[in-house]
């Protein structure tokens, strides 16, 4: 769909990690960019977005199946299944059981508030990684759907979109949270952490998506 007929930007994020199983081999990813078109990601045997709430006008319709977010998270148990070749496996129980051995940090950084179905498949991967800490965060920025403030640092967004229990980052240009076993938290964004811009140093909102992938 082009922008021109689509009234809210392509979503696009960033994905950062640093994880490692009881042995202390790890898998690094420094920075990778993700956008709802591009690059392509093949779907993990897991993690797949919900379909929109019963009460929404378009209840039962599956439309955020390509969200960057999603796609980040497909890459990061897609990584894993390749360093782990153990992990390649259609077996539930086993996947969840080889995923719980990891720790580390996982960043994700976004550049609108995760939808309904992205939160969902990232409460579902900190879950299967229950020693993983998921740092998740989203511009304050969002031009598409006004922010409220709601007691002090506290945010919640418009619909279906953003963290009930976010929190502000130090350059009020970002809400952040924390997710681990599926528990979410309000999390101030350091400084250093938000934003991160794509490739060529452009700006989140001017990011051309076409270039990736």
């Amino acid at each position: 769909m082009s922008t021109s007929t689509n009234p809210y930007p392509r979503s696009q994020c960033w994905l950062s990690y640093e994880i490692r199983d009881a042995a202390n081999r790890r898998i690094t990813q420094p920075q990778a960019w993700y956008t709802s078109e591009k690059p392509q990601v093949r779907p993990s045997r897991w993690y797949e977005g919900r379909p929109e709430p019963k009460n929404s006008p378009r209840a039962g319709e599956r439309l955020h199946d390509h969200d960057a977010e999603i796609k980040a998270v497909n890459a990061l148990a897609n990584d894993i299944v390749k360093a782990w070749p153990a992990a390649d496996t259609q077996d539930a129980q086993t996947w969840q059981n080889i995923a719980n051995g990891f720790t580390g940090d996982v960043y994700l950084g976004c550049s609108q508030g995760p939808c309904h179905s992205c939160r969902w498949v990232i409460r579902q991967i900190s879950k299967d990684l229950s020693q993983v800490t998921f740092y998740v965060t989203y511009t304050a920025r969002d031009v598409n759907r006004s922010v409220t403030l709601n007691e002090g640092s506290k945010v919640s967004l418009y619909g279906e979109y953003g963290y009930q229990m976010a929190e502000i980052s130090e350059t009020k240009t970002a809400w952040g949270v924390t997710v681990q076993g599926g528990t979410e938290h309000g999390y101030v964004v350091p400084r250093k952490e938000f934003p991160q811009d794509p490739p060529g140093g452009e700006p989140v909102e001017n990011f051309d998506e076409g270039r990736v992938g």
